[in-house]
């Protein structure tokens, strides 16, 4: 009988309980915490570079 399958979903379901996600809606991307304008954030690598790149153009206007 094979049960990786269902022990790969098992921690897999774990994982996803226990380690936080990216705050940003509908990105489950592994987060790094980083301090944001308003405090603190939890955001993935993509959407830091994301919020880098807003917070750069702003004093460019």
């Amino acid at each position: 009988m094979d049960c990786r399958g269902g022990i790969g979903v098992i921690l897999d379901t774990l994982r996803d309980a226990l380690m936080p996600a990216c705050d940003v809606p509908e990105c489950s991307r592994e987060p790094e915490l980083v301090v944001v304008e308003d405090g603190l954030a939890l955001l993935c690598s993509r959407h830091l570079v994301d919020y880098l790149v807003a917070v750069g153009t702003e004093g460019s206007e």
